[in-house]
């Protein structure tokens, strides 16, 4: 199904609802309800001043509809991976490169046994902060757009704003408990994929790039499957009904 997604073209473009009434006249609570979603649908004499206003064809406006909250995550691990075994190693594995994974968020109904159809990638990058003893994995707006320009993640530029987007609706239209939950499994999975799961105190996450979330665990909690249960049941008492999902993604 597909949606109008005028907050793609005006964020990429750095244009304003402000700019955009007065490059089309259109009214500001029109511009504004299609931008923040809530329009039902578009007149076609609107959609018309917006494609000759941002200069784009009428597709470009429009995205497949993306259930934000069946997504499940999957991680592909980067090359840098294979360098580490163990703190002592990781100054040197980042020197080189720094990008460790990519999360990739899908719809488990439109994926089969051989493929996945991913719905947007989440860069990861890792740090490792001696005097604190905290282990940091972290998606950096500045650094993915640095990192694109070589690796192409989101395939141009509307694929980096289109991204971005994305990730935060899906932070959103999701409870902080499940969002947590999942970044906590994911990232649970990197630490054990480095070997780290005795080197470091504490483990955590930020992403700054569409979504802001920041996270700080202790990894005895984290890596602990029984200790991360009572730990997420107890800041998130919602959750305690869905023990069958708690571990569900990998």
């Amino acid at each position: 199904m597909l949606q109008l997604d005028l907050r793609r073209i005006m964020d990429r473009e750095h244009l304003s609802i402000q700019e955009v009434y007065e490059g089309t006249g259109i009214s500001r609570n029109t511009i504004s309800q299609l931008y923040n979603g809530k329009s039902k649908g578009i007149q076609f004499e609107t959609l018309t001043k917006l494609v000759e206003y941002l200069d784009v064809e009428p597709e470009e406006l429009f995205t497949e509809k993306v259930e934000y909250t069946r997504l499940e995550p999957s991680i592909e691990l980067e090359d840098v991976v294979n360098k580490v075994h163990g703190l002592q190693d990781i100054n040197k594995a980042l020197e080189e490169d720094n990008l460790v994974a990519l999360i990739g968020f899908s719809n488990p109904i439109h994926n089969t046994e051989k493929y996945r159809v991913l719905d947007f990638k989440i860069p990861v990058f890792l740090a490792y902060d001696s005097v604190n003893d905290n282990l940091a994995f972290f998606t950096d707006e500045e650094l993915v757009a640095d990192y694109d320009a070589d690796y192409d993640f989101f395939h141009g530029d509307d694929g980096y704003y289109e991204t971005a987007n994305k990730i935060s609706k899906f932070v959103a239209k999701n409870s902080a408990g499940k969002i947590e939950n999942i970044f906590a499994q994911t990232i649970s999975e990197l630490t054990k994929a480095f070997n780290f799961n005795t080197y470091s105190e504490f483990i955590g996450y930020s992403c700054s790039f569409g979504g802001v979330v920041n996270y700080l665990w202790n990894s005895n909690t984290l890596l602990n499957k029984d200790n991360y249960k009572k730990y997420i049941n107890a800041k998130y008492p919602s959750l305690a009904d869905q023990h069958s999902h708690l571990f569900r993604y990998f």
